[in-house]
């Protein structure tokens, strides 16, 4: 029986190697296909933008410009840029140098294939008259903070978002903020001699502004700190983790349409977003304290409720994303600038005592206002955010868009073409105001800082005057010198690259 038992093992082990041998070939055959179909995959991959961005650019010549590097494009030629010339967005400022009939840039896009980049003022104009062909293209986390507020918002709630908002953003709001500024900045500007991280001084004060202009409550405070610094705070997390993982990010963007597994959420996200969905939690408790009592003001919230009562299509999720809209959309590219105009006072002298002079003797108005629009012309925090996915295959202009690409609205070609801005690499807040300093006859779209046409910034007015406001309390106590010259760079928002030890403010001897 043992014998016969051993021979019955050795014929099975006799015909496994012989089935394995037999399979040898195909498995061997296998791994070389696998092996050789990742990097052809690859390749393909890169290649695949190319054929319509050269069919684009041979139908349509001079006009257009082919941006390409493999797999993410115009991100590649941002950090080239900065790491030569100190401006990631220097390739988009000059690109109309040796190109002046220059309407429109096509890149490669990791997310939609390729991306159009619109130069033109006149490309620009009809994009903004046209925006039903379009649909806001938001972050991870702007999907759980704004969808339903006035930034991400689309079609009748928006128009409704916009249409409220509109009554309450205007000239007496502007006077009412006026004052509650500079009451802010004597408190949180008292030792800018001390260096610290400034913008979040900016931010703290325009933030605790919007806040109270929009709940009516003075000092609202979460975790020990005023509620829209907590907030600040955890959208600053998110981004940075958008830009800490940029490639992982768009991966599963890519493959998975931002409904991908649990897996590719990092513990730091799914904490971030508990930690914002409290605050949002603490939001709701104000607006239901608010219904319950019934005190109502001249706030937002207060008229937000009362419309609310008119009009049961308003939910509470429509005035929480308002509010978060607004404190997303206004903190950090007012705050951002405010640190581009100290920037700019602390490398023209020259500038920075004209300035002091007509905001503490409240005249000279032409000038203050030609300085903060020479600035927003050299550094635009919000130039390129208006990312927009198409929904409707169109013409813009003679170009044709095809639906499911992504389109782009870039400022900075035009702030730096001398058919709009004679010698424009020159800081001269006089041309706002002199005759031959700047020409916009042929395209009123050449400066739109705040962008234009129906989804123009509703608080562009507020967001000056902040400004204004910042800067006098600065000018009349300090002196501002830069410690040294740094880069600018746009991960979101376009600002100084560096912002710790590069401004100086001294205390004036009075």
């Amino acid at each position: 029986m043992k014998l016969i038992h051993n021979n019955i093992v050795g014929i099975r082990k006799s015909k496994y190697k012989q089935n394995i041998n037999k399979l040898d070939p195909i498995f061997i055959n296998m791994i070389i296909e696998l092996i050789l179909l990742i990097p052809i995959s690859l390749l393909l991959w890169a290649l695949y933008p190319i054929p319509y961005m050269l069919y684009f650019k041979l139908i349509h010549g001079q006009n257009v410009e082919i941006e390409y590097f493999p797999y993410i494009g115009r991100i590649a030629w941002s950090i080239i840029a900065f790491k030569k010339f100190g401006d990631n967005c220097y390739f988009r400022k000059h690109a109309r140098d040796k190109k002046p009939n220059l309407d429109i840039n096509i890149s490669n896009d990791f997310w939609y294939g390729h991306m159009f980049m619109v130069y033109s003022p006149e490309l620009a104009k009809k994009f903004a008259q046209n925006l039903h062909n379009y649909k806001s293209v938001a972050l991870d986390f702007m999907e759980l903070v704004s969808t339903e507020g006035i930034f991400l918002a689309e079609g009748h709630q928006w128009l409704k978002q916009r249409s409220f908002l509109g009554k309450t953003f205007n000239f007496n709001l502007i006077q009412k903020a006026q004052g509650l500024v500079e009451r802010i900045c004597q408190t949180e500007m008292k030792d800018l001699d001390r260096p610290q991280e400034y913008t979040d001084v900016w931010a703290s004060i325009v933030g605790q502004a919007i806040q109270e202009l929009f709940l009516g409550e003075k000092n609202l405070n979460y975790k020990g700190r005023p509620l829209c610094m907590e907030i600040r705070g955890l959208i600053q997390k998110f981004l940075k983790v958008e830009r800490l993982f940029w490639i992982r990010g768009m991966i599963r963007r890519r493959f998975f349409n931002k409904r991908y597994p649990n897996w590719l959420i990092y513990d730091v996200e799914k904490e971030d977003e508990r930690n914002m969905l409290k605050c949002i939690d603490f939001l709701n408790d104000v607006i239901n304290k608010r219904k319950q009592s019934g005190n109502f003001g001249p706030d937002t919230l207060s008229l937000y409720i009362q419309e609310q009562l008119k009009d049961p299509e308003i939910k509470d999720i429509h005035i929480t994303h308002s509010f978060l809209s607004l404190i997303f959309a206004g903190m950090d590219t007012t705050s951002t600038l405010t640190q581009s105009c100290c920037y700019v006072l602390g490398k023209y002298q020259e500038v920075q005592d004209r300035v002091r002079i007509a905001l503490i003797n409240d005249n000279d108005h032409d000038y203050v206002q030609g300085f903060i629009n020479e600035t927003l012309r050299f550094y635009n925090p919000s130039a390129g955010v208006f990312v927009r996915e198409v929904l409707n295959s169109h013409y813009l202009g003679p170009y044709w868009i095809p639906k499911g690409k992504c389109i782009n609205v870039q400022f900075y070609a035009n702030h730096f073409d001398k058919k709009y801005f004679p010698d424009p690499n020159k800081f001269w807040p006089e041309r706002w105001y002199t005759e031959g300093g700047k020409d916009f006859s042929e395209a009123s779209f050449a400066f739109i800082p705040f962008w234009a046409g129906k989804r123009n910034c509703i608080g562009q007015h507020l967001a000056q005057m902040e400004i204004r406001v910042i800067l006098k309390n600065i000018l009349q106590n300090y002196t501002i010198s830069l410690k040294k010259e740094v880069g600018f760079t746009q991960i979101f928002l376009y600002g100084m690259a560096e912002t710790l030890n590069v401004l100086k403010f001294t205390k004036l001897n009075k």
